[in-house]
């Protein structure tokens, strides 16, 4: 158990650098927790990754290393972490319901599953970085 920090200094104190509100200012992240932080953070409302694309883009070897660093999010970032799901478009059982009411707000495409509260639907809510944005790129997806 690590020791709490004196009483009035920012979350995370003594850990390094933080900026007023006790995030961590991104130049100061281990590069991966950069890389992989920009990456998330791009991703466009109503769109979607998957772990495996996020670590394709931030030049990872492993989903995983993805997963654990939106888990422990050193930013302190407000991150977009339901634009992230598993390669069959889902989400841990306790993050689900949250992630709804975000996919619906944002009018991500998903599809109908028994098993699971909500599911994104890869082969349209996909984001391409480059890729055309707005009303013709859904179309041009469906293609």
């Amino acid at each position: 158990m690590r020791p709490k920090p004196p009483a009035g200094s920012a979350p995370g104190a003594g850990a390094g650098s933080t900026t007023r509100s006790g995030a961590v200012p991104l130049a100061a992240l281990p590069p991966l927790a950069e890389r992989v932080a920009a990456v998330v953070a791009a991703i466009p409302a109503g769109r979607a990754l998957t772990y495996g694309d996020v670590a394709e883009l931030a030049e990872c070897r492993s989903a995983r290393a993805v997963g654990t660093v939106m888990a422990r999010n050193p930013s302190g970032a407000e991150l977009p972490w339901w634009r992230v799901v598993t390669a069959q478009g889902t989400l841990a059982d306790h993050l689900q319901l949250e992630a709804r009411r975000h996919y619906l707000d944002e009018g991500t495409p998903l599809r109908e599953d028994d098993r699971h509260l909500v599911r994104v639907d890869l082969r349209r809510a996909r984001w391409s970085p480059g890729a055309p944005q707005g009303e013709g790129a859904e179309a041009a997806q469906r293609g």
